[in-house]
């Protein structure tokens, strides 16, 4: 299951409040590690928020 933004910050949120990742976990759902990568991910980046996808070839500018 993915969880969109609103949710992944809920999720730290109550994690930071109640420092309980096994209950934050059956709250929401998600494994016991997803509540510690999140929590992991807002410590060092300050957000939870996806990621757009910017990989593959990038386009051609100007024809030559």
């Amino acid at each position: 299951m993915m969880l969109h933004n609103e949710a992944r910050n809920l999720l730290v949120q109550a994690f930071e409040k109640s420092h309980n990742a096994k209950q934050v976990a059956q709250d929401f759902q998600v494994s016991v590690s997803t509540v510690y990568h999140l929590a992991e991910k807002i410590r060092k980046s300050g957000t939870v928020d996806l990621r757009t996808h910017n990989s593959g070839r990038k386009r051609i500018l100007s024809e030559s």
